[in-house]
C-alpha cells in the first residue's frame, strides 16, 4: 500500500477523463454569469469548486489544464 497522493499526470490523454470534462463543460453552460466592475465575465453562482465571482476565463484555463485534448477555443467554436 503506497499511501501518497496520486501522481498520475492530469495531462495524460484519457477518453474517460475527456468525456467527464465535456459533461462538466455542458454543466458550466447552465451557470449564470454577469460582468464584474471591470467588465470581466464572472460566475453569478458557484460551479463545482469555483465560487461565485470567479472569472470565467480562469475556469476555461482550469479545463484546459485538466486534459491536453480539451480546447476551450474549439468548444466556443473559434478557429485557431
Amino acid at each position: 500500500m503506497t499511501g501518497g497522493p496520486d501522481t498520475t499526470p492530469t495531462h495524460a490523454p484519457n477518453a474517460g477523463a475527456l468525456a467527464r470534462l465535456d459533461a462538466l463543460w455542458r454543466e458550466l453552460g447552465d451557470v449564470p454569469t454577469r460582468e464584474d466592475q471591470e467588465g470581466a465575465l464572472v460566475l453569478d453562482a458557484g460551479f463545482q469548486l469555483f465560487d461565485p465571482g470567479t472569472p470565467v476565463e480562469d475556469i476555461w484555463h482550469w479545463f484546459e489544464a485538466q486534459h491536453a485534448g480539451f480546447k476551450v477555443a474549439e468548444k466556443l467554436g473559434c478557429a485557431e
